[in-house]
């Protein structure tokens, strides 16, 4: 099982924006080492894809953001047993 954990904003970001946050996602298998999911803030005008890429042991997770233009961010780790 892999647990990744990021933190992609500072604290206090969102401070004095009244939450919480409703989300609705989705997800698919775009090749047998590819996951890719996608986050939308039902409340708000935004939404998140991340992409999981599966290389034996390796695990890159790309993150792009819908009101952004760019490749997105890539983070590298490796799966844990």
């Amino acid at each position: 099982m892999a647990i990744l954990r990021i933190r992609l904003l500072q604290r206090g970001v969102f401070k004095g924006i009244e939450g919480p946050f409703q989300v609705a996602g989705s997800y698919a298998w775009a090749s047998p080492d590819a996951l890719q999911l996608k986050v939308h803030y039902v409340n708000w005008i935004s939404a998140l894809g991340l992409t999981l890429c599966f290389e034996d042991n390796k695990v890159l997770l790309t993150l792009t953001e819908n009101y952004s233009s760019g490749e997105g961010v890539t983070f590298e780790g490796t799966l844990a047993h």
